[in-house]
């Protein structure tokens, strides 16, 4: 099978999209050290990382990074609340790819977000 057998990566980011969710984060994050660990894969302090975009400019997957705010109605419910994660959509339906365990493993590193996703598709494919 190929990688085109899925149709789209979402990574779910376990904060809100609105502006006044991103400031909600933002506190908890700068107040309490609560981190999301997509987050950390994907941005800096202040913007989205120059490596993340570069990766995702040549991924050949369709990858989506949303808010708890913004996923479809039918992703919402497979992901129960288990934000952050990364969540692949094929035509038999979604799979987990990663938790925020294996999330938080990657310690916000880009490339090993990457080998590890192409590494994860590889085997979901085979399911």
């Amino acid at each position: 099978m190929s990688k085109s057998s899925i149709t789209t990566i979402y990574c779910i980011y376990n904060a809100e999209g609105s502006i006044i969710g991103e400031l909600k984060y933002l506190l908890f994050k700068y107040f309490y050290g609560f981190k999301c660990s997509m987050c950390e894969i994907t941005h800096t302090n202040f913007s989205e990382k120059k490596e993340w975009k570069n990766e995702i400019s040549r991924s050949s997957y369709n990858i989506k990074a949303v808010h708890l705010d913004e996923q479809p109605d039918d992703l919402y419910q497979f992901s129960n609340g288990e934000a952050p994660c990364v969540i692949a959509k094929n035509n038999k339906g979604f799979k987990f790819v990663f938790t925020n365990d294996e999330l938080t493993s990657f310690r916000g590193d880009v490339h090993q977000f990457f080998k590890k996703l192409d590494m994860k598709t590889k085997l979901i494919l085979l399911d």
